[in-house]
């Protein structure tokens, strides 16, 4: 007969065998040897009792050690040829019990942003046991022992895949509308639930959950790596089906309030510059794609073509501001080549939406070729068509105010006019000052702020009405003075309308216009005759 000793739970003591015969039996004095080798391999029910009490305690932490500990007995050490069946029994009863920590690991990580159902203590402890099973796996890595089955447990990509599953999971059941998104349309109503949702959940990891983990794991580049990689992808998915208008602009000005706005809080929430940048460092492929979607939309020119393109515009210009403001927030690379990219958009749109309006102008041009009586035609056709365009920027607006007078100044020094006189020289001059202020009154009336071109017309006209080769030598001199990038050319074109001018004349004139260029420094603030071709 035997009886065990326990001393306080702490660990197995030798067993007591107590013979009630004085003489005991070689059976008796084997088993009590086999017994006293097991000693070592065994574990007393009271380490069992301390994981479970533990675990149902939720003191991860407590509990990776105590594995850790029984990890090192078992396997630790040198081992027979043949294990014990006891010795197999606690591997497989260790097994168990790290799958069984295990599922509680991924489910307080799945309770993250759940604050009513789980201390934050509890999620401290469980990143604490995380961090410890990383450690142990790089400890059996360096060792020449065979493995436990268990190793490596690789808990820092179950953390990951737990948090980008949580993430999605956000993602795809975002918060109940508010009153205000009830009366949208369920692309609207989808799209602001999954941003104020980001919104939250983001400054919760920064308020809460950063706390409970240590700077290494670095866990708010992590969420919001997540975060945008989640949200952009569905964005995506949303921009693939045909909008109607207003879901168009929902889903636009999300595009450009959550990255921008992402990005410039960004340093705010990770802490680092670097790591900010890295993040950002995705801005560029969001960006081809968003130019590849607008490209097919003006491909597709269906009739809700030109509203969504009038609110990309929109978003073009806050992209272009956020990279110009912030410049901190990315890498030199990745801001000049998204600056390059919102500029190709920005013309593409451009040209796009001012595509009637040039088409309505075309008559009104080849008219001008033909007599000086543009004026009324320009002004009424532009008024006609633009009538539909009374949301475009103002930006817009002087844009098109610039291509019509490279257009008329393009197409008057072509050559086609020929004034003979000073009586047809003058009248040209009357012309081309009533178009200049025709034109200025119609743009700026409609919001252009290129007051500037004016002034070029108004001082071709001039040089039209003077019939004195040093007044017209000094005039072009001025020009080149405001206008730098007038080149000989253009004034030889200009010359050659008088058909009354010799080409003596021409040639002392274009010898006045070299020698104030050579002393007038090159200003590309303001471009104009570098646009306007001429042979």
């Amino acid at each position: 007969l035997h009886s065990w000793k326990f001393s306080g739970g702490t660990g197995r003591e030798k067993p007591n065998v107590v013979q009630q015969n004085s003489t005991a039996s070689p059976g008796s004095w084997i088993y009590c040897k086999h017994m006293q080798h097991l000693d070592a391999l065994c574990f007393p029910p009271s380490v069992i009792l301390m994981f479970n009490e533990r675990l149902e305690g939720k003191q991860y932490c407590k509990c990776s050690q105590l594995l850790i500990e029984r990890e090192e007995r078992l396997f630790g050490g040198k081992k027979e040829a043949e294990p014990l069946k006891d010795h197999e029994e606690e591997r497989a009863k260790l097994a168990d019990e790290y799958r069984e920590l295990e599922g509680h690991i991924r489910q307080t990580l799945k309770l993250s942003f759940s604050p009513e159902s789980l201390r934050m203590e509890v999620l401290t402890s469980a990143v604490k046991a995380i961090v410890q099973e990383v450690e142990q796996d790089k400890r059996w890595k360096q060792r020449a022992e065979p493995l436990p089955a268990w190793r490596p447990n690789n808990w820092r990509s179950l953390h990951d895949r737990t948090l980008r599953s949580l993430v999605e999971q956000r993602m795809d059941e975002p918060l109940t509308p508010t009153c205000t998104q009830v009366k949208q349309s369920s692309v609207q109503t989808h799209i602001n639930s999954m941003g104020r949702q980001l919104k939250l959940d983001l400054l919760s990891v920064v308020e809460v959950v950063k706390p409970c983990y240590p700077p290494g794991m670095d866990i708010c580049n992590l969420y919001a790596r997540l975060y945008h990689q989640s949200f952009g992808a569905r964005l995506r998915k949303i921009a693939e089906f045909s909008l109607g208008d207003k879901d168009c602009t929902t889903m636009l000005c999300w595009v450009n309030e959550y990255y921008p706005g992402m990005v410039t809080t960004a340093e705010k929430v990770v802490g680092d510059r670097h790591k900010v940048q890295k993040i950002t460092s995705q801005l560029k492929d969001l960006m081809e794609r968003f130019k590849t979607f607008q490209n097919s939309i003006t491909k597709q020119n269906r009739p809700n073509s030109r509203s969504f393109i009038k609110a990309n515009l929109s978003c073009i210009e806050q992209f272009s501001d956020v990279l110009s403001k912030q410049s901190n927030l990315f890498s030199m690379d990745v801001r000049q080549d998204c600056l390059h990219i919102l500029s190709d958009m920005r013309q593409s749109a451009h040209a796009y939406l001012l595509k009637p309006v040039h088409e309505s102008l075309k008559v009104s041009f080849i008219r001008f070729q033909r007599r000086f009586s543009y004026c009324e035609h320009i002004s009424w056709n532009t008024e006609f068509s633009l009538a539909v365009y009374t949301v475009l920027t103002c930006k817009l607006i002087g844009q098109l105010h610039q291509e019509v007078t490279l257009e008329y100044v393009t197409r008057l020094l072509k050559g086609e006019l020929k004034l003979k006189d000073k009586a047809m020289q003058l009248k040209a001059y009357e012309t081309v000052k009533d178009n200049a202020g025709s034109l200025h009154d119609l743009f700026t009336s409609m919001g252009s702020n290129e007051e500037w071109l004016k002034e070029i017309l108004t001082k071709i006209a001039e040089v039209l009405k003077l019939q004195d080769v040093p007044a017209i030598q000094m005039h072009v001199a001025s020009i080149a003075t405001t206008f730098p990038d007038l080149s000989v050319r253009h004034v030889s074109a200009l010359l050659k309308l008088k058909a009354n001018f010799s080409r003596a004349d021409r040639r002392n004139v274009k010898e006045t216009l070299t020698m104030a260029l050579s002393e007038t420094s090159i200003d590309r603030t303001r471009p104009f005759f570098s646009s306007v071709p001429v042979k």
